[in-house]
């Protein structure tokens, strides 16, 4: 089981880059743990500000759980073991 905290970012940071770059490195991991015979069967993220909200719909495109409130707070789930998010952070660069 993964677990992800979408992270808090200062605003100042937000767009420059820095979490793509978090994203590519840990789909990158993924990737090099299933040629190793490991896998994610299930992802859950908690989503604390609305910024990751954002990060778990559309970055990882994560289904809400039973406790996200209104304004999409919670916790989320992805079955897929983040293939599809893999592919989506790797599809511009060469491994």
């Amino acid at each position: 089981i993964l677990y992800i905290y979408t992270a808090n970012i200062k605003e100042e940071y937000q767009g420059s880059g820095c979490m793509k770059e978090i994203g590519r490195a840990l789909a990158t991991w993924l990737v090099e743990q299933e040629e190793k015979g490991y896998y994610v069967s299930v992802a859950y993220a908690e989503a604390v500000t609305p910024a990751g909200v954002k990060t778990v719909i559309s970055g990882y495109e994560m289904e809400p759980m039973e406790d996200v409130d209104e304004a999409g707070l919670g916790h989320y789930i992805l079955k897929d073991g983040m293939k599809a998010y893999c592919k989506k952070m790797l599809e511009d660069i060469n491994l």
